[in-house]
């Protein structure tokens, strides 16, 4: 478990502002902890709420970002079935580890919420 870094903070409160969903939070972005998903690499977290088990809900939208070398980075941020933030799920274009912690570019586009893609 770990807090965010600022670059994955900046772009999570970038993505979470387009949002047409309604979601949870349990404390502020800046005070938030997250576990690394294994995900190769690409960036993939889940969003601690200290609930203990917790089920998947639904996603509530979908980003393109991009990783340093203008890699897609496809982004899913999803809520539990409480409706808490529970997982942000990334991907690179090529299925290869990110060149850079997610964030380090905040070049993001092709906002849908909701998801067009689950």
């Amino acid at each position: 478990m770990r807090k965010l870094l600022d670059n994955e903070k900046e772009l999570i409160s970038q993505i979470l502002s387009k949002s047409k969903i309604e979601f949870k939070i349990c404390t502020d972005i800046s005070e938030m902890y997250v576990v690394d998903l294994d995900d190769g690499g690409m960036g993939s977290i889940e969003f601690c709420n200290g609930q203990g088990s917790r089920d998947f809900g639904t996603a509530i939208l979908n980003a393109i970002a991009y990783d340093v070398d203008n890699r897609k980075v496809m982004i899913e941020i999803s809520i539990d079935s409480e409706g808490y933030l529970y997982q942000l799920d990334a991907f690179t274009e090529d299925y290869l580890p990110l060149k850079a912690s997610l964030g380090t570019s905040l070049k993001i586009t092709d906002f849908s919420s909701p998801p067009i893609y689950e």
